[in-house]
């Protein structure tokens, strides 16, 4: 009896579930014939890149997530690739992406690997953008870009525990926000409206006129309020 080709010794093992698309063994020779299946395979090596999630705080009242502890349909991006509709959980107490494989195993992403991603919840989408683990900058992981231009804003929010915070009783989550405005790739975090035209100088006169003019009221707790400024600041180096 000949010799094996050597493509015929070396075969990929596709790991399936319940549902999957893989026939067990694929030897490199037949993968000309099953495109589809190989692709589906390689892009749940980058998908599902992380560890498995165990929820661990079950006995505080509340939950670790940002909008919602049910799962929310978005879009994922990893290594410069795009993984539209899939089952997220953004969970601001670890600040950490969960996502829903279709055997129902819940994994936390690798934060390196992930630039962004984007959250569907009635008709709007909500945008995040990784910055990275540098305290550098004062902003870390993920945060909600609310405005991009030639200046961003950008929403961070997380999750802490409060012991005893309901009724001396029971542990409870909750939430706080920080607003940030980025310029040139100098960060501000916004506490005020003086802050803020302070962080903007180069055009403060410009912008106090209209923010007067347009009756604009600046509060960081609402910062919507902040978009039309910043919008307005940015036309003015067209």
């Amino acid at each position: 009896m000949g010799k094996s080709s050597p493509v015929l010794l070396f075969c990929l093992f596709l790991i399936t579930s319940q549902s999957d698309y893989g026939r067990g063994l694929l030897c490199l020779e037949e993968l000309d014939h099953y495109p589809q299946e190989l692709r589906i395979y390689q892009d749940s090596q980058i998908l599902y890149n992380g560890r498995i999630w165990h929820k661990k705080h079950t006995n505080v009242l509340g939950n670790e997530f940002l909008f919602s502890p049910l799962w929310l349909k978005g879009d994922v991006m990893i290594n410069g690739q795009t993984f539209r509709d899939k089952d997220l959980r953004y969970d601001i107490f670890n600040d950490e992406l969960l996502i829903r494989r279709h055997d129902g195993v819940i994994i936390s992403l690798n934060k390196e690997a992930v630039s962004g991603f984007v959250l569907n919840i009635d008709n709007t989408q909500y945008r995040f953008s990784n910055f990275g683990n540098s305290d550098e900058s004062g902003l870390k992981g993920y945060a909600n870009v609310l405005y991009e231009g030639r200046t961003s804003l950008l929403l961070k929010s997380a999750k802490e525990i409060n012991p005893l915070g309901y009724q001396r009783i029971y542990d409870v989550f909750y939430l706080t926000e920080y607003l940030y405005v980025m310029k040139d790739d100098k960060l501000l975090r916004v506490r005020s409206r003086k802050r803020l035209l302070d962080f903007l100088d180069d055009k403060h006169e410009e912008l106090k006129k209209y923010i007067r003019t347009n009756k604009i009221i600046l509060l960081p707790k609402q910062p919507e309020s902040m978009i039309p400024v910043l919008k307005y600041y940015d036309s003015l180096a067209d």
